[in-house]
């Protein structure tokens, strides 16, 4: 019983720690200000990231506190992590997270593949990068390396979606898998599920429905999160716009986001075409078939004028005899 009791006491210290710290995105360079409601003389502390335990003093230079009110006038690499005030009992109000905002990089405009063809390795692919452009001295944009340890990289989870070709970007989306929706999880990186053993038979079977020929594989790698969308023995219903959305974390319960107003939420889209392997062949046979027409046309007309040549040939021949006949006759009877 005690221990039953210490756990829901830490489960929820757990859950209100959770829900009192805020994320931040944010730009390099760029001015962040995190504002902290309480009673009396608040005073704010920072440290790397959540899991570290320790808190450090703010630094001397790159903040400005006006009354509870933090403010970092220009956003550097060093500064990204928790920010917390606390009161005068040295407990935290409340926790700030600053990390640099997350985009995705824009996939294709269209994918091909053939028929009855799986898609290849890395062609529908939705990746997380750090947004992590910052003005020069000059005003120029020039961006930040890219380190194997380097803090921003939020963690976030994939969703994907299909809508029909040529609808518009705000139309429904029809959900493929996700932790709300789908025959599996996108984010479950175990193997997709296996297609059921088909016997063989004369008469070629149906193809398996879409969820049971596409799997998705999410990875996380130092530079950020990789989520591809591989779809088996594509058909020609599976002609469509396919949309990533790569979500934080925290927000993952919200169903209904905007991704053109949110900003824990970004969202990339591909068309994916299907060709008809013998697509090809059928113009070519075409253009045979005509050549073909036109060559039998071009033999019956040559064959029917040269019948009419010897026809009329024949006929001037024999009007020329007729005369010769007629001429000797003439003479026997003078």
């Amino acid at each position: 019983m005690l221990i039953f009791f210490v756990s829901q006491f830490l489960l929820g210290f757990v859950l209100a720690s959770s829900d009192n710290n805020e994320v931040i995105f944010a730009q390099l360079d760029g001015k962040v200000q995190m504002e902290c409601e309480g009673e009396g003389e608040l005073f704010w502390r920072t440290k790397s990231n959540q899991s570290a335990t320790e808190y450090m003093d703010l630094p001397a230079e790159g903040n400005e506190i006006d009354d509870n009110t933090l403010i970092l006038t220009k956003l550097s690499e060093d500064q990204l992590g928790v920010y917390s005030c606390f009161d005068a009992e040295d407990n935290i109000v409340k926790s700030f997270t600053i990390e640099v905002r997350y985009k995705i990089k824009k996939m294709p405009a269209s994918v091909f593949v053939n028929k009855g063809s799986a898609t290849l390795p890395g062609e529908i692919v939705c990746t997380t990068v750090r947004d992590t452009k910052r003005s020069s001295s000059v005003g120029k944009q020039v961006p930040v390396e890219e380190k194997p340890d380097s803090k921003g990289h939020h963690d976030v989870i994939f969703r994907w979606y299909s809508r029909p070709e040529g609808s518009e970007p705000d139309s429904e989306l029809t959900q493929i898998c996700g932790s709300n929706g789908g025959e599996f999880n996108c984010n479950n990186d175990s193997e997709p599920p296996q297609l059921s053993e088909i016997k063989e038979t004369e008469v070629a079977p149906a193809p398996a429905p879409f969820l049971e020929r596409v799997s998705v594989v999410t990875t996380k790698e130092n530079t950020g999160y990789t989520s591809e969308l591989k779809i088996d023995n594509a058909q020609m219903e599976d002609r469509a716009v396919y949309v990533c959305r790569a979500i934080a974390r925290e927000s993952e319960n919200d169903l209904d986001m905007d991704c053109e107003e949110s900003p824990n939420c970004e969202e990339v889209y591909t068309l994916l075409r299907i060709k008809d392997p013998l697509a090809a062949i059928w113009p070519f046979l075409g253009i045979v078939a005509e050549v073909v027409i036109l060559c039998l046309v071009i033999f019956f007309c040559e064959r029917r004028r040269k019948q009419e040549e010897d026809k009329e040939e024949i006929d001037e021949d024999g009007y020329a005899g007729n005369n010769i006949s007629s001429n000797n006759s003439l003479r026997q009877r003078k």
